[in-house]
């Protein structure tokens, strides 16, 4: 999930509002402005990310990806599948999922 922010709101604004609707938390790495929201009674399982960046300064690999999943149902289909296959497989690895649908990504984007 992709959240946009004006320049004057901040991360940890954003952060501390999204708290009011479950645990969300930081990721291992703050810089890369990314919350986490997990199960309530399991900590280890993640529901879902959310990437924030600012209007106007989005990383053109995420539009271009997002744009080809729009405009390519065959394509959106694949990834689709991918995310069910990878879910399954990787059930409690986060890291191994991320990193398998990132090559599928990579493909379509360079």
């Amino acid at each position: 999930m992709l959240l946009k922010k004006t320049q004057t709101e901040t991360t940890l604004a954003l952060v501390e509002a999204a708290k009011n609707i479950g645990n969300a938390v930081w990721g291992k790495n703050k810089s890369t402005k990314k919350m986490n929201k997990y199960d309530e009674n399991n900590v280890n399982s993640q529901t879902y990310h959310v990437h924030i960046r600012e209007i106007g300064n989005e990383p053109q690999d995420e539009i271009c990806f997002r744009d080809c999943l729009r405009q390519n149902p065959d394509t959106r289909d694949e990834y689709a599948q991918l995310k069910y296959t990878l879910a399954e497989k990787y059930r409690f690895n986060r890291e191994d999922y991320t990193q398998e649908k990132t090559e599928f990504i990579l493909k379509i984007t360079e």
